[in-house]
């Protein structure tokens, strides 16, 4: 078999093997899944990352994701696609103004914080405390845990842009 042709099938088999959970990782499986509601139409308005967008199948990840939890009695909460996991600190909570996808390294600009990290562990770090805060809500009263949801990342998202019209004017 040519080698191209080869690297393919080995990709197949990979996005497979990472859609589907096997029955050995259920003990290691969490009470929520948190997942980014990202704007897939707009990313693949770029066109250099059009074609590794469209590659990866994020539409099916999504099913497969709400398919399984749903099935595994686990909780799938989607992050709204505004909500600021790459731009905030996870040290800190300092949202920063603006960051180019260039960027791989997160360095906070607020003076008393001044982390530095990885731009998806961050990201993954602030996704986690927000899964964190859901849970917590879910706890608390589980009979209105949609509107609390709404609420929590809407105070939050609406806290983020008064602190950035803040610093413009300042």
């Amino acid at each position: 078999m040519p080698e191209h042709i080869a690297r393919k099938v080995k990709q197949k088999q990979i996005k497979k093997l990472i859609r589907q959970a096997t029955s050995a990782d259920v003990a290691l499986r969490p009470l929520m899944v948190i997942l980014e509601d990202l704007n897939v139409d707009g990313m693949k308005r770029n066109h250099k990352l059009a074609l590794a967008i469209s590659d990866v199948g994020l539409g099916e990840f999504k099913r497969q994701m709400a398919y399984k939890t749903a099935w595994q009695g686990e909780a799938l909460f989607l992050a709204n696609r505004w909500f600021p996991s790459t731009k905030m600190c996870s040290g800190c909570g300092h949202v920063k103004e603006d960051m180019d996808l260039s960027e791989r390294i997160y360095v906070c600009d607020n003076p008393l914080c001044l982390l530095v990290i990885e731009r998806d562990l961050n990201a993954a770090l602030n996704l986690a405390a927000l899964a964190n805060e859901v849970l917590k809500l879910a706890k608390h009263d589980p009979t209105h845990l949609l509107e609390a949801l709404f609420h929590e990342v809407m105070t939050k998202a609406m806290k983020a842009v008064k602190a950035v019209q803040h610093a413009q004017v300042t």
